[in-house]
């Protein structure tokens, strides 16, 4: 059996390191992006035509926290570019796409007037 010389500890810890640095970072990038990884890989696959709300922006739609309201909602985003209700559940769009295509989603659902859910994901159609 072959000894394990203290270079070779030494390169098997730095590996280690680096492999963890790695994940890491590619765990902090897909956290960080809004659509994910896979969102970012998507959207520079498949043609896009998402449509955002006007005063939408992603530094805006980040801040959203749950049991915010409405009206503090609104004064981040701006108006939705449309409104839906099922039950007792309101939901924002800030995001459309005009020709169906593949698309960024961009919602808040409300539950009682305070932000239940907080939907960002990459659609592809």
């Amino acid at each position: 059996m072959q000894k394990l010389t203290k270079s070779k500890w030494k390169w098997i810890g730095r590996s280690s390191v680096l492999l963890a640095v790695l994940i890491a970072g590619v765990l902090g990038l897909d956290l960080y992006l809004l659509d994910g990884l896979d969102g970012w890989f998507f959207s520079h696959t498949f043609e896009e035509d998402t449509i955002f709300a006007p005063g939408y922006s992603d530094e805006s739609f980040r801040r959203v926290r749950l049991q915010m309201s409405m009206d503090e909602v609104r004064s981040l985003l701006g108006p939705p570019l449309a409104v839906g209700e099922v039950g007792d559940r309101t939901s924002w769009a800030y995001a459309k796409s005009p020709g169906d295509k593949s698309r960024r989603i961009r919602t808040i659902v409300f539950r009682d007037d305070f932000v239940a859910k907080v939907i960002h994901r990459f659609y592809v159609d």
